[in-house]
């Protein structure tokens, strides 16, 4: 039994104090995020196929969130059952999991015009949303400016991870599900289908030439969203701005440097560390991501890296630009 989750009538739920957690939970599966090494969280559609769960290794470190009609059925499913109202629509839903608690979602077309009170989830699912991204990315390359409605920490972006991909380590094995009222069980609601054994397919879409721009985009308003609650100051982002190196928007690396008035942070969104550095780290780390190539580092340098858990990225991203 996972530890956030106590024995009620409708099987394992989430008590009233771990609310928040749950909230979390639903938010990492709504961006195509793993909340930990072990679990495989689920969302099932109302009205779904509940034998589906008994076919999938789940184990009890996952969290299933399952439509509130159907939560005393599912009660032996072996893993933290969360009951949820309302519906998944990328363009415009809602998902409650309590009178309290509403998590939206909205199409990223509309973001600027939508009140952001709620845990807001924003989809690209069309040229439109398409475009609007598109425009928001070149305003933060050219300004160094970011969207209100991206920065918020109550924001996200509706199958993020994908997006993130070009800077992340490929997935084999699913890591969150969606079971479809069909019976057909995916990986997120833009997602493949999945096999019982989790096993994940070769995409089979060729990315957007502008994939990486648009991943460093979404990666850096994700970093300023991680930051905004624990600074109370504005933040920027190195690599946008009218004074940002050239080569920055088309870096694989999830390494982002942030600065928030007098401090300096690395940020690597590959294991969600962050550290406080001096200006002077903060500047060489920008620097040898900004040309991994051509970097000669010496034993201090090397150090520092060592210390930040950033020598396995650099090595990865040579790799990758020598192929």
């Amino acid at each position: 039994m996972s530890d956030d989750a106590t024995q009620g009538d409708g099987g394992q739920q989430p008590s009233d104090g771990v609310i928040g957690q749950s909230v979390d939970r639903l938010r990492l599966w709504l961006e195509g995020e793993q909340a930990n090494s072990n679990s495989v969280d689920v969302l099932v559609d109302e009205n779904a196929d509940l034998e589906k769960l008994t076919e999938l290794s789940l184990g009890d470190a996952s969290w299933v969130f399952v439509e509130e009609s159907q939560a005393s059925e599912a009660a032996d499913i072996g893993a933290a059952l969360v009951p949820y109202g309302g519906r998944l629509e990328p363009l415009g839903g809602e998902l409650s999991l309590s009178p309290e608690v509403l998590i939206q979602t909205e199409s990223y077309a509309t973001a600027p015009y939508v009140s952001v009170s709620v845990p807001t989830a924003f989809s690209v699912v069309d040229d439109v949303d398409l475009s609007a991204l598109r425009t928001d990315v070149e305003k933060a390359q050219n300004r160094g400016e970011f969207p209100e409605h991206l920065t918020l920490p109550i924001a996200t972006v509706l199958d993020e991870r994908s997006w993130l991909s070009p800077l992340l380590p490929r997935r084999t094995r699913a890591t969150r599900l969606l079971v479809r009222a069909d019976g057909s069980v995916l990986d997120g609601p833009f997602g493949n289908p999945v096999d019982s054994d989790l096993t994940l397919t070769e995409p089979t879409e060729e990315p957007h030439d502008d994939a990486v721009a648009m991943a460093r985009f979404l990666g850096a308003a994700k970093v300023i969203r991680a930051l905004r609650p624990r600074l109370n100051a504005t933040i920027s982002v190195a690599g946008f701005g009218p004074d940002a190196d050239a080569s920055a928007s088309e870096r694989t690396d999830a390494v982002f440097v942030a600065a928030a008035e007098d401090h300096q942070y690395v940020v690597n969104l590959e294991n969600r560390r962050v550290d406080r550095v001096p200006t002077t780290v903060a500047e060489f780390v920008e620097s040898v991501f900004n040309a991994p190539d051509e970097a000669v580092i010496n034993t201090e340098e090397q150090t520092v890296l060592d210390a930040l858990g950033l020598q396995a990225t650099l090595n990865t991203v040579r790799e990758r630009t020598a192929q």
